[in-house]
């Protein structure tokens, strides 16, 4: 009995990777894509992968968002689809509230259901590990001055000879 047991749970256990292997379905990769927005930074990263992949300014992005509701993985998928089918974002995101699947909305405009996931894998993997991070550098890095000054020290709207006083030792002009 325990030997039985113990080739069931081997097997089950040699299998598990095979079903996890699975491609995810559209709906979880674009949840996943949400979930990335929601870490630090992940905002600015996500949307800004968005932008350039789909190549419609962060603004339209953001106006999609508002008008629909949707989540940042789904205006993807929308876009990407209604630019294979040819169709509007609008067009799409009324088949979507229909209640029909992605596989379905792809399945009846012809659109390679294969390109799309691995478009949408690739965003997943992009936003997630933050491959495209556009991050400014630390302020440490960032001078205001032109390369080769040095701070003088001056307060910026006093003339130098009031910088020096009369004695006041606070550098201000006296009366």
């Amino acid at each position: 009995m325990r030997a039985l047991f113990a080739l069931v749970l081997a097997i089950a256990v040699t299998a598990a990777p095979a079903w996890s292997a699975d491609p995810s379905p559209l709906g979880e990769r674009a949840a996943a894509i949400e979930r990335a927005s929601t870490a630090p930074d992940g905002y600015r990263v996500v949307v800004g992968h968005l932008s350039r992949e789909l190549s419609i300014p962060v603004d339209g992005l953001r106006a999609q968002r508002l008008q629909t509701g949707l989540d940042w993985g789904t205006i993807f998928i929308a876009n990407r689809i209604a630019k294979e089918a040819g169709m509007s974002f609008e067009q799409v995101v009324a088949e979507l509230r229909a209640g029909k699947q992605w596989e379905d909305i792809v399945r009846d405009h012809k659109v390679d259901l294969q390109k799309l996931t691995g478009s949408v894998a690739h965003t997943q993997s992009v936003v997630e590990r933050r491959g495209e991070d556009k991050a400014p550098p630390p302020m440490e890095w960032k001078s205001v001055l032109p390369p080769g000054s040095a701070p003088t020290g001056m307060v910026p709207g006093l003339m130098p000879q009031q910088q020096q006083g009369s004695g006041t030792g606070a550098g201000l002009p006296t009366r």
